[in-house]
């Protein structure tokens, strides 16, 4: 259930990646690149090479080695981020967060009533899906059958994936407010989360909201590995995380066993989730149209 009080915050231990390492090996195809909290930071080399993982980093220096911001921001054929012999990806910073009616943070101010009220019908047919869906799979189970026979399926699932345009495989994102540590970070001077434009642009126009929070919704669903692993027929690549974050070690853990059931698609995940700390954590803002109320 979201937390919808925009007042409270919580005090979360981060060390979701160090944690899930401490028992457990992580998949071949699956590079998890430990992102620097600062721009201009030295990579987290010590903690990477602890956990052998890799790494990435924002600089203002000229010195990015990211090709995107030469080619029209598109990856073109370069797969350096999937790639676990690559030890550190660096990218230029970008600008500053364009705000959007959604104000960026999820809140409805600026926000018709018509739009409201629409992703409030969005939202009901969703779940009203969803429900249909899990009959179905419940009865295919009982009778020993696989859960999905569509991607049609198995995309309502799991809320759906996301398409960044300039790479080369769909992606699965929640909101940027989610994130544990990008929260504590995105106030502060300096830090790589400071102007996030998973805060505004795109990422805060209404559609794109209601569509992260349906992702979020279905977080840890019972099975949330098996509609992934139909999902990934085909696919050669996947990002997690074009916005938010890991959310607990058990959702890594889920994300590993798709990457093992899945040995011929290579994943990309980022994430700054990787050292322990108790910093507040702002808390979700409240969403007018009560997706999973």
């Amino acid at each position: 259930m979201i937390n919808n009080s925009a007042t409270a915050t919580a005090r979360r231990a981060s060390a979701i990646v160090s944690e899930y390492l401490a028992s457990n090996a992580k998949p071949a195809n699956l590079t998890i690149r430990l992102s620097a909290y600062f721009t201009d930071q030295a990579a987290p080399v010590a903690i990477a090479a602890r956990l052998g993982l890799v790494t990435s980093t924002v600089t203002t220096r000229g010195d990015a080695t990211c090709p995107a911001y030469k080619q029209g921001g598109f990856c073109g054929d370069c797969r350096a981020c999937w790639n676990d012999s690559v030890a550190n990806t660096s990218y230029p910073k970008h600008g500053r967060v364009k705000v959007t009616s959604g104000k960026g943070k999820g809140k409805s101010k600026g926000w018709t009533a018509a739009t409201i009220a629409k992703l409030a019908a969005r939202g009901a047919k969703y779940r009203a899906e969803l429900a249909a869906l899990e009959i179905l799979i419940a009865a295919r189970v009982a009778r020993g059958e696989a859960p999905f026979r569509t991607k049609a399926e198995a995309r309502l699932y799991v809320g759906g994936l996301s398409s960044p345009s300039k790479m080369p495989s769909y992606g699965w994102s929640i909101s940027a407010t989610k994130c544990r540590k990008g929260m504590f970070l995105a106030p502060i001077a300096g830090s790589v989360c400071n102007g996030c434009y998973a805060l505004g642009n795109f990422y805060g126009m209404p559609d794109t909201i209601h569509a992260m929070e349906r992702r979020f919704s279905r977080i840890g669903a019972k099975h949330f590995v098996d509609a992934f692993v139909f999902l990934m027929q085909g696919e050669a690549y996947f990002r997690w995380f074009d916005s938010g974050d890991l959310q607990s070690v058990a959702m890594l853990a889920d994300i590993a066993e798709i990457a093992r059931r899945c040995p011929h698609v290579k994943f990309w995940l980022p994430t700054k989730e990787y050292t322990a700390s108790a910093e507040p954590v702002a808390a979700t803002p409240a969403m007018p149209w009560g997706l999973t109320a």
